[in-house]
């Protein structure tokens, strides 16, 4: 994976725990499901009798049996600069044309250019087929829709599954690697947006435009590789009983994965009852070294070692504990030492922190997890350490693989690709009790 999926405790977005995040999300954590209910009301004109059972609740979500639209939030803000690519037309029946456009939440509506909305949701319809806006170097051919969400307003694009995917592969993968290791890594992506879509049937998006979800690049221009991935791949999605599994995905195992309930411990799939953990737990993963070895990678995502200056630690924890007034206030750092591991996968689960607060020195616990994205999830790359040990100016921690750790293991999809197994095999090594369906052409 070209960058670290941070996971969020409770979420859903690839790879922050506890924390919410951060970019959205979540910055951090937009990303958490949201279930569309039904009532089933009692039939009219009927008196229940003793005899009659109370209506149930029953959770309902859309059918697996035709390809999503998915909408994608790529900005949110008070105000912002839009780059328009062509001429789109305004509910109002005007149009606006291709120019750069400052929007901004209004009053109770949105300010588009020079002209002026009420309404709490403005469409934006492309003149033709085509890029429609870009943000920095990256162009989106989506429909476009702005949508006011109390101070801010949301640029949310409407594209089809396939079509995101297409945007995604090249940027979560290297676009020339193994077709089959890029035929995987599409169904798992195509698996975790077919679950949002699912789950999020009652809000304004999806999907958010980066790692609190998946990485997305907008319009790309697929390599051979690519394009033969998502044409070989195309509908199949992983699945239990209906529902979409939103299924997680990392750089590397470092030799065996996590298992899914020490990070999302209540998560669900849609139906609100069957825990996801159930479908990515913890297995061993031998090619982990190979793959990282084959690609150069192996000091920087097999094994790894990190010298942290204390001063930085503080500085990075100061700021992590700023943030919530619940957290203990940090002001200097003394020590850090493993104080739990999770059982099974031997990462670590607790960070002891000694450090001098208002109080003076005391000793607190953090999630392990909170600790790594504090000090910089690049620098930490996982929370599988080998040890953790003071030097009189740092904090040195040693460790295995790159990311959360649960569910796809992208360094081994590269290995075992280049072995010659299938997309198919590959994913069923790593995600349990799953039926992969093929439900759309």
């Amino acid at each position: 994976m070209k960058r670290d999926m941070a996971a969020v405790r409770k979420s859903g977005s690839p790879e922050v725990r506890k924390s919410g995040l951060m970019l959205v999300i979540v910055t951090l954590c937009c990303t958490a499901c949201v279930r569309s209910t039904t009532e089933i009301p009692a039939r009219a004109n009927t008196v229940p009798t003793s005899h009659t059972a109370p209506p149930v609740a029953r959770t309902t979500w859309p059918a697996l049996d035709h390809e999503p639209q998915l909408g994608i939030l790529l900005l949110r803000g008070a105000s912002f600069k839009l780059r328009l690519l062509q001429t789109c037309s305004l509910p109002d029946g005007k149009e606006i044309a291709t120019s750069t456009i400052n929007v901004r939440a209004d009053g109770d509506g949105i300010q588009v250019g020079s002209h002026r909305f009420t309404t709490s949701t403005v469409v934006l319809t492309p003149r033709q087929a085509g890029a429609t806006v870009s943000i920095g170097a990256a162009k989106f051919v989506g429909a476009l829709e702005l949508v006011r969400e109390r101070s801010e307003v949301l640029l949310i694009e409407r594209v089809g599954l396939e079509t995101w995917l297409a945007g995604v592969l090249p940027v979560e993968m290297h676009p020339n690697w193994p077709i089959e290791a890029l035929a995987a890594q599409a169904i798992v992506a195509r698996s975790y947006a077919a679950a949002r879509w699912q789950s999020r049937q009652q809000e304004p998006w999806h999907l958010v435009r980066g790692t609190a979800d998946i990485a997305y690049g907008g319009e790309l221009t697929p390599s051979p590789n690519v394009s033969a991935a998502l044409a070989s791949s195309r509908g199949l999605v992983l699945a239990h009983d209906g529902q979409a599994i939103l299924a997680r995905f990392h750089a590397c195992s470092g030799g065996r994965t996590e298992d899914s309930v020490h990070l999302w411990p209540t998560a669900t799939l849609v139906d609100g009852v069957t825990p996801l953990s159930r479908f990515m737990r913890s297995v061993d993963d031998p090619v982990s070294a190979d793959g990282a070895k084959g690609l150069g990678w192996s000091l920087t995502h097999d094994t790894w070692k990190v010298s942290l200056p204390t001063a930085a630690v503080a500085k990075d924890l100061r700021t992590w504990s700023d943030n919530d007034r619940r957290r203990p206030v940090i002001r200097s750092v003394h020590a850090v030492a493993i104080a739990e591991r999770e059982a099974g996968s031997n990462r670590v689960a607790r960070v002891s922190v000694v450090h001098h607060g208002p109080d003076g020195e005391r000793t607190d616990t953090m999630d392990a997890l909170d600790f790594r994205l504090a000090v910089g999830a690049s620098k930490v790359r996982s929370l599988w350490w080998e040890r953790c040990v003071m030097t009189p100016t740092a904090v040195v921690i040693e460790g295995h693989g790159y990311g959360h750790g649960v569910g796809l293991p992208q360094v081994s999809a590269w290995q075992l690709a280049k072995q010659g197994v299938s997309a198919k095999d590959i994913i069923l090594r790593y995600y349990n009790g799953v039926t992969l369906i093929r439900a759309w052409h």
